[in-house]
């Protein structure tokens, strides 16, 4: 019977020292996630937005946004377009040459990588983070389609002082306007 009872006991310190490890390894982990944010140790956020529509034109227009919380500059090699086959994704005018080549390439099938050396810079502790915007627009190939099409970005970066090479990814849902 008295063994029975030391089994149990040290049954239970068995059980309450295991809770104890694997509360202190939660602690350790939260504490290291809040020193890496008070020091500027954290990954870069991506999003992807369409604009709001201007209601005369088929053309949605998608922004990439990419935000550098972190106090290392990001070093952007490469943002690849992932799109529905029905429609055409064209970097915005403003930032090509010739805004009828970059069309005539999306509808030729040119594959969607833009291969971009681009620096975002980091921020200090007090600074707001660092921000990139990249605005494209896209069309869709027939006119009698009006589904809402899914539009996404791959990012390959790297933050200053690393070799690793990171991906981002995000996505969203355009819509026609008209």
């Amino acid at each position: 019977m008295i063994e029975n009872i030391d089994n149990w006991i040290s049954g239970m310190a068995l059980v309450v020292a295991v809770m104890a490890a694997i509360f202190a390894w939660y602690a350790a982990s939260q504490a290291k996630r809040q020193a890496d944010a008070v020091l500027g140790n954290v990954p870069a956020s991506f999003a992807a937005f369409q604009l709001e529509n201007d209601n005369y034109s088929s053309i949605a227009f998608l922004v990439i946004e990419i935000i550098n919380h972190n106090r290392r500059a990001l070093l952007i090699d490469e943002i690849t377009i992932e799109k529905d086959d029905r429609i055409h994704v064209v970097e915005e005018a403003a930032r090509r040459k010739s805004h009828t080549m970059a069309v005539i390439e999306a509808i030729n099938g040119t594959p969607n990588t833009f291969e971009i050396p681009l620096r975002i810079r980091g921020c200090g502790m007090n600074e707001p983070p660092a921000i990139l915007e990249r605005t494209y627009s896209c069309m869709w190939k027939s006119e009698e389609d009006k589904a809402p099409a899914r539009v996404g970005f791959r990012v390959k970066y790297r933050f200053e002082g690393s070799r690793e090479t990171l991906i981002g990814f995000s996505s969203s849902s355009v819509v026609r306007s008209d």
